[in-house]
């Protein structure tokens, strides 16, 4: 029997089971699995015989697979035409990938097994650019598209070009696209003493289930993962497919931008101001629209600092950002889960209070285990994002004006505050609903200090482990008004615990 009558009745067989009245549509499906471990490096037992079993699996299937293990540089090219050459509209696609990858200026690199790399342009020039990859299959018009990278693991070559960078950079997916990361953005996966890598072993097992969309599929097989790591593993998944996606069957149904009857619309983007609830923590967040402002302060504004260089930014994209501060409750339930140590909290309360002694690290870590759990991407704002969010359409030195004398209605500091922090909200919100903006904690943003602004206010640095300064805004309980005027912005060590500094978190749209 050859390959293409085994995998006709493999995908006959799968239908008869399904026993569903919805039509399943025979379609072509391609995929390309690449398993690289016989690294002098570093190698990774598990790679070749995982990649070996998602061969098997997706062939059972009815999947036509491009195959490579132990992949070399000089096959790159001819890999790629291969899969490509495969492709045709209107069919399904799916890349598969074990082994060592990295990240460099936020683009991720798949290397080879034969990698030699010195510097950054032997990474661009001897490695598999992802991208190259998700724009073959975006461009041939297959729908939908799957990605999975068991590829979180310590490059052996990442401290040689770009030291401290963990994991994997984040991707933006294409519209009709899926992308899952074995661990959370910026961080590792381990390789484990099975027989397979706990990635591919519970997805193996995932890919089992017949009558589960794809989306639901992967988020319980997250939780499993992240269950039986202890929560050091919480894989990342970022879904634009638009509709119910059966990966046994390859039955799509596509979301309509209309109800059937043509009357009801398509679901609302979000609007400026909208709110929603994050489940598992309970965290709020509101909805702020892109938009342009003056960064900085100007020269008139009373006890500015040098370093508040006022200039124009373009917020390009809608975020929505937590109404309040991190709290206690929302943090120790992490620290539960993944075994971080609780920080102190200096015998003023937990629960509700922001939550201090954070280093800018754990409130990265934070952000990356929410987005594991969830598969929503989480992180801390940019700098600009949280300027642009405090003033709330202002130009004031605060977001209610200029008048000090109305600080004890918006911000908890000094004596007003008993100098400690208080739970979160007791004060007035600011004009777009965001609470203590002013005051109670400062807050750690993703961005790098530098004095003269360099473009570093509007850039996402999470992913950037090193221990160069980072920007903290907002003020806190022991602070004098002038640190909280919505353009102060102060800068300390990430690895700094200090018992007023805090975070909130942005949720990207």
């Amino acid at each position: 029997m050859n390959h293409r009558v085994a995998s006709l009745l493999s995908f006959i067989l799968l239908t008869m089971i399904l026993a569903l009245p919805s039509q399943v549509l025979a379609v072509e499906r391609f995929a390309l699995v690449i398993g690289n471990g016989a690294y002098k490096t570093k190698p990774i037992k598990q790679a070749v015989a995982d990649a070996r079993a998602v061969k098997n699996r997706l062939q059972e299937m009815g999947f036509s697979v491009v195959y490579r293990e132990n992949l070399g540089e000089n096959d790159i090219e001819a890999t790629l035409n291969e899969f490509r050459d495969r492709l045709e509209a209107g069919a399904q696609a799916l890349f598969f990938y074990s082994g060592h990858a990295m990240q460099l200026n936020g683009v991720n690199y798949l290397s080879p097994v034969d990698t030699k790399v010195e510097s950054g342009k032997d990474v661009q020039l001897q490695s598999l650019n992802l991208n190259h990859v998700l724009d073959i299959m975006n461009n041939a018009g297959t729908q939908p598209n799957l990605v999975f990278l068991d590829a979180s693991r310590k490059s052996p070559f990442s401290n040689k070009v770009h030291k401290g960078v963990f994991g994997l950079a984040k991707v933006e997916p294409a519209a009709g696209m899926l992308i899952s990361y074995a661990n959370g953005l910026g961080r590792f996966a381990e390789d484990g003493d099975g027989a397979s890598s706990l990635y591919t072993e519970n997805l193996l097992a995932a890919m089992n289930e017949i009558d589960t969309p794809i989306q639901s599929l992967m988020a319980r097989f997250g939780e499993k993962v992240a269950q039986v790591s202890m929560g050091k593993q919480l894989p990342w998944l970022a879904d634009r497919i638009g509709g119910d996606y059966f990966l046994a069957s390859g039955r799509f149904t596509a979301a309509k931008a209309e109800a059937t009857d043509g009357n009801a619309p398509a679901p609302a983007a979000p609007r400026h101001g909208d709110v929603m609830t994050e489940p598992l923590t309970g965290m709020e967040f509101i909805y702020i629209e892109p938009g342009t402002f003056m960064m900085g302060s100007p020269e008139s504004e009373a006890e500015r600092y040098d370093d508040e260089q006022l200039h124009e930014v373009r917020i390009n994209r809608g975020f929505w950002m937590s109404k309040y501060e991190v709290t206690f409750e929302q943090y120790d339930a992490f620290s539960k889960a993944t075994r971080h140590a609780r920080p102190l909290d200096e015998n003023w309360g937990r629960g509700k209070r922001p939550v201090i002694y954070v280093r800018w690290f754990n409130a990265v870590a934070y952000a990356n285990w929410l987005s594991g759990q969830t598969g929503q991407h989480y992180r801390l704002p940019t700098e600009a994002e949280w300027e642009y969010a405090a003033r709330a359409g202002t130009t004031t030195a605060y977001s209610f004006g200029d008048n000090v004398d109305d600080f004890v209605d918006y911000a908890w500091n000094g004596k007003s505050a008993n100098y400690r922090t208080h739970p979160v909200g007791g004060k007035r919100p600011n004009p777009w609903g965001l609470y203590d903006m002013h005051g109670n904690v400062w807050e750690w943003t993703a961005s790098k200090y530098a004095e003269d602004y360099d473009g570093s206010e509007i850039e996402d640095s999470s992913l950037d482990i090193s221990r160069d300064k980072r920007v903290v805004r907002g003020g806190a309980w022991y602070f004098f008004p002038r640190g909280m005027r919505s353009a102060d912005r102060r800068t300390y060590n990430p690895k700094y615990q200090l018992s007023y500094i805090g975070f909130r978190l942005i949720r990207e749209q």
